[in-house]
Order: C-alpha cells, then structure tokens, then sequence
C-alpha cells in the first residue's frame, strides 16, 4: 500500500468516525414521543384499543377508587383518568388507567366523572362542549345553542367552546341542563 492509498485511508476513517459522532450527538437530543389520547368517560376496553392504536402498548389498569380491585372484565369498567396524562408522551412509558366498575361515580375531579341529577353544575365556560356534554351524559335534556343568536347548528359539539351553562357553575343540576356556544376561536358574547 502506497503513501496516498493510507492517506485515502485515513481520511475515510477520519470522516466515518465524524459522521458516526455527529449522528450521535445530534439523535442523543432526540426524544420520541407520540400522542397519547384523551380517553376518560371511555370503556376500560376501548381506552386500551384507543392507546395501542396510537403506539402505546406498556398498559396497566388500576381501581379508580382506591379498593385494590383487580379489572378482570375490561368492558365492565370505566376510565376515569389516566396517568401520564393526554398530549405527547414516550411510546414506551407505562400508561396507568384508574377505572370504575359501571354503575360506580368516578371521583368529581377526574375527567371520567359524570354528574347526576341533585349535583352541583361544574364551571364549564371557556371549555370544550363535547366535555361538559360527556360529563352529563346522566342527566335526561342537555342542549346547547349557537351564543351568537346566529341560529347554527351546534354540531359538532367538540368544535365549540362554552360561554354559559343553565344552572349556572355552582347551581344545582336537575333534569335538564342547557349551554350557549361558540365555536373555538370565536369570542363569547358579553352577557
């Protein structure tokens, strides 16, 4: 091997041992992550489906109320909340879901929790109306109306915000519960 051959030879190890640093150092910062669904009010078997479906598949279940319960029957339960919570997480983090048997209240503070007739009305306004509709899904009437007085259909209800909700935040929820809308981005009237 001649002196320009080991030259030639040099300089490809040299850039090959670069290349290999920099592609190091520049995937060491790189975190990957997907995102993880918002899946409270939902059956114990469908958040499972709904997390594997977007790359999650460390999954674990716990009893919602702290009673030490194992969830044999996933159809049987309910979501409450999820830990990590909803957005972009790492696809091989563990996701526990607190569940409630149905038929059982999920504590008033989780997003799997559903309000009853003789319950205080949560404040809704600036939230998603899909949301709150999800929350009082026991209650027998919700409707809800275009804020602006336009007259639009209210549908679908995830693209809309709440401005006002009838009770009132605070008032006590009887049969029927009622909101006025707007769609996200929209600002709501001054009432």
């Amino acid at each position: 091997m001649g002196a320009m051959d080991r030259v030639r030879r040099a300089c490809r190890i040299a850039v090959g041992g670069l290349l290999a640093a920099v592609l190091a150092a520049g995937l060491a910062g790189c975190a990957f992550t997907e995102e993880l669904p918002e899946v409270g009010g939902q059956s114990l078997q469908v958040a499972q489906d709904s997390a594997q479906q977007a790359g999650f598949y460390n999954l674990s279940s716990e009893g919602g109320l702290g009673m030490g319960r194992a969830q044999v029957w996933d159809r049987n339960w309910r979501v409450c909340s999820q830990t990590p919570g909803a957005g972009d997480v790492d696809p091989d983090a563990l996701i526990v879901f607190w569940a409630v048997k149905e038929g059982e209240y999920c504590p008033r503070d989780s997003k799997g929790w559903q309000a009853r007739p003789g319950d205080l009305m949560p404040n809704y306004v600036g939230k998603n109306l899909m949301d709150a509709e999800n929350q009082l899904v026991l209650i027998p009437s919700v409707t809800a109306t275009d804020a602006t007085g336009a007259g639009r259909e209210v549908l679908p209800s995830g693209l809309w915000k709440v401005c006002s909700s009838m009770p009132a935040a605070g008032g006590i929820i009887a049969d029927t519960a009622s909101f006025k809308a707007v769609l996200k981005g929209e600002n709501c009237p001054a009432y």
